[in-house]
């Protein structure tokens, strides 16, 4: 029994001596050199952690950080002995994937591989559609902090706003605009200051719309024309232009000139447009074109309506 004891006591201590004399990488196996972050996204221009391990100590390595643009980053590795690194990189604000690899110097084939993702910047509006003369604020995110950019605003009547606009310490900015009335799509656009495209949006105003009650009708009748989603309690240009090129008020003087109404608080307006008599020197058949005109003269909507054939 105490010989049996000694043996094992002996077969201990040899498997101890054994194991004491193997190389270190014999007893932690490890898959090879590899690399991670400390997080898998991050906002712009933070701090971004890289961590290697079991590198080999006698070679020299280069680290190769490029974003969703192309660019490129590449800067020597300073290894530790025990084949470790850290290396700290800054995201350029461009958002999307960057891919990092880590090559030994003068080869390009990468010994290990990540990646990380940066959040994209956005700029967005709180509604897809909003009324005439209406407030829009425009928010940003996720931008280089305290930057400079090129905000541009266009309509289907061209550019509406185009400012340069500064982010905050937290990559973030606001603006605000109010529609003028010209209805229809706005497309916002934030440009760096190499004039490159970080990031857009579009949102739409309420489109002007001018409607008479009938599509036709016959000689001496009233005309209703009514607009709605105009700019609230403004003053508009009523201008009916008859089907020989005149010009004439609608109270039924048929005075030469047109009539300017107001919208109510709602952007809404209504007007009556007296139509002329058949006689037998004149006869007002024929297409009439209705245009409303805004403060500044221009063309805000419009309609066309008929006055009907007479048969005597």
């Amino acid at each position: 029994m105490i010989r049996g004891k000694l043996k094992i006591t002996v077969l201990i201590f040899i498997a101890v001596l054994i194991i004491s004399l193997l190389p270190t990488s014999y007893l932690f196996a490890s898959d090879g050199p590899s690399v991670k972050t400390d997080k898998n996204e991050y906002s712009a221009e933070k701090e971004v952690k890289i961590k290697g391990k079991d590198f080999d100590p006698a070679c020299s390595y280069t680290i190769i950080i490029t974003d969703r643009m192309g660019s490129q980053t590449s800067d020597k590795i300073d290894l530790k002995k025990d084949g470790k690194f850290e290396y700290k990189y800054k995201s350029n604000g461009v958002g999307g994937d960057y891919g990092i690899k880590v090559v030994e110097s003068g080869r390009g084939t990468p010994i290990a591989e990540t990646s990380f993702f940066e959040r994209y910047p956005t700029i967005s509006v709180k509604k897809d559609e909003y009324g005439t003369g209406k407030k829009v604020k425009i928010e940003g995110e996720n931008f280089l902090p305290e930057t400079d950019f090129r905000l541009e605003i266009t309509t289907k009547n061209g550019v509406f706003v185009n400012e340069t606009i500064t982010t905050k310490k937290d990559g973030k900015f606001d603006y605000c605009i109010e529609l003028t009335g010209i209805g229809g799509e706005y497309l916002a656009t934030l440009y760096n200051s190499n004039n490159e495209q970080v990031a857009s949006t579009s949102f739409f105003e309420e489109e002007l719309t001018v409607s008479t009650n009938k599509d036709d009708y016959a000689p001496g009748t009233r005309v209703k024309i009514c607009g709605r989603n105009f700019t609230p309690n403004e003053f508009f240009t009523i201008v009916v232009i008859c089907p020989d090129g005149e010009i004439v008020k609608g109270d039924g003087t048929f005075t030469p000139g047109s009539d300017v109404i107001k919208s109510d608080g709602h952007g809404k307006f209504e007007y009556k447009y007296q139509l002329y008599e058949v006689s037998e020197s004149f006869n007002p058949e024929g297409l009439y074109t209705v245009k409303v005109l805004n403060p500044a003269g221009n063309i805000a909507a419009e309609i066309t309506f008929t006055d009907s054939t007479v048969r005597w």
